[in-house]
């Protein structure tokens, strides 16, 4: 059953990279004309995506989560992968980044505070508790 929406953090990433990435599952993207300069003063890009010909919402946020973690947000799920972990195994068969996405349903007031996040890098994956 997918998750209702799907976010992954990644760590240190060019937004281009991101870009790249997207082009390659959706066959339509669309972001303002300044999404890179937006980028990096740190500001949320909302996009535009169509997958399957369905329209979907995109959020992209560098430095969301400390000066390291660029949010990736899919309002609605109408994406190619089930949930946030699938979501970010996609991400690292491009580039080879930290990823830390949600391990399980979470309360907003325990997100940073509990062991509710997979840290996902080749070869790596394990759960964590979000400290920065």
């Amino acid at each position: 059953m997918k998750t209702p929406d799907i976010e992954i953090y990644v760590k240190d990433t060019p937004f281009p990279v991101i870009a790249d990435w997207l082009n390659q599952y959706f066959e339509q993207t669309s972001f303002p004309a300044k999404a890179a300069h937006l980028y990096e003063t740190g500001k949320a890009i909302k996009g535009n995506l169509n997958y399957q010909g369905v329209p979907l919402d995109i959020m992209v946020t560098s430095k969301a989560a400390g000066k390291n973690f660029t949010s990736i947000w899919f309002k609605e799920n109408q994406t190619p992968w089930v949930d946030d972990e699938q979501c970010a195994q996609s991400f690292l068969e491009m580039a080879d980044i930290e990823i830390r996405c949600s391990a399980a349903g979470w309360e907003e007031d325990e997100e940073e505070n509990s062991e509710q996040w997979w840290l996902l890098k080749r070869g790596e994956k394990k759960r964590i508790r979000w400290e920065g």
